[in-house]
């Protein structure tokens, strides 16, 4: 009998590893998914910041008033930075870290203080 509540008891321990061990996994996926996406909107905002530079380069090139023309792209890039701050909170949530209330950069979960700027969390 303590034979059998032994091995019951080391089947549940390893059941409950491979649980745990499954669920960390599924977290650095989703988490590289996220920062794949990031990495892609990263690289959207860097298109449109050419985009401006070329047609501003342009316009000023030919003494033409610039600032009307570029809006739109300026107005593409904050929409895609929103959309990038979205996601870098929503992949925190697979991971053990969280933002500084004061100055928003990454720390570790449990931080008393921010190792940024040093303020008490």
């Amino acid at each position: 009998m303590p034979f059998k509540n032994k091995f019951s008891k080391i089947k549940d321990d390893i059941q409950k590893e491979g649980f745990n061990l499954k669920e960390k996994s599924e977290n650095i996926y989703e988490a590289s998914k996220i920062t794949f996406r990031i990495k892609s909107l990263e690289e959207e905002i860097d298109y449109y910041y050419k985009r401006i530079g070329r047609k501003v380069y342009k316009k000023y090139n030919k003494g033409k008033d610039v600032e009307e023309d570029y809006k739109k792209h300026c107005k593409s890039i904050e929409k895609i930075k929103k959309e990038v701050k979205e996601l870098e909170e929503k992949k925190l949530k697979y991971s053990d870290k969280k933002l500084c209330k004061h100055c928003g950069k990454e720390i570790y979960l449990y931080s008393d203080f921010c190792n940024h700027c040093g303020k008490e969390q």
